[in-house]
């Protein structure tokens, strides 16, 4: 009983901090999303009886770091130019994360461990857009809606002005 008294005060505790950040945390039980948005959780009860609904993640903080660099005034930077064989690590503060997912030029990256990913600059003139694509901890019941998840980018280029584009999408 004690330890039932325990677990439920935790989970209070847990959701009235989620609510104070994210605007909202809510009940699922037998409804769908659409429904669990209009019923708020507001008491002990229902934390044992449903399911708490995550939000999608939320970026805290990124940076990236290493490099020969120009045109950068700090490691929140997320355009810039690095010299050929730079080592730029990428990393990512983000709350309720399950999966990360790394990617450069739209290819999937293994190298990269969680929330950073150390990446050598290729040996030639280019573009690369370094991509994190984050999970939630329930992508299929995002609380706003969503996907239940989050993207981040960075665009390293190691082009001079007269070979860079005009028009960067």
């Amino acid at each position: 009983m004690k330890t039932e008294k325990i677990k439920t005060a935790v989970v209070l505790c847990i959701a009235l901090l989620m609510i104070g950040t994210t605007g909202g945390v809510y009940l699922m039980s037998q409804t769908t999303a659409a429904e669990a948005k209009r019923k708020p959780v507001v008491g002990m009860r229902t934390f044992t009886k449903g399911t708490l609904v995550a939000p999608e993640p939320v970026i805290k903080a990124f940076s990236s770091t290493g490099g020969r660099t120009t045109n950068k005034t700090g490691p929140a930077d997320i355009m810039y130019l690095a010299k050929p064989g730079d080592k730029i690590t990428f990393s990512i503060k983000v709350d309720d994360v399950k999966k990360y997912e790394w990617q450069v030029n739209k290819k999937v990256d293994k190298t990269g461990e969680g929330n950073s990913l150390a990446w050598t600059v290729p040996n030639e003139k280019g573009i690369w857009e370094i991509h994190l694509k984050m999970t939630g901890l329930r992508r299929a019941q995002s609380s706003r809606g969503g996907k239940g998840e989050v993207h981040h980018e960075w665009v390293v280029s190691t082009l001079s002005v007269a070979e860079a584009p005009d028009f960067f999408d």
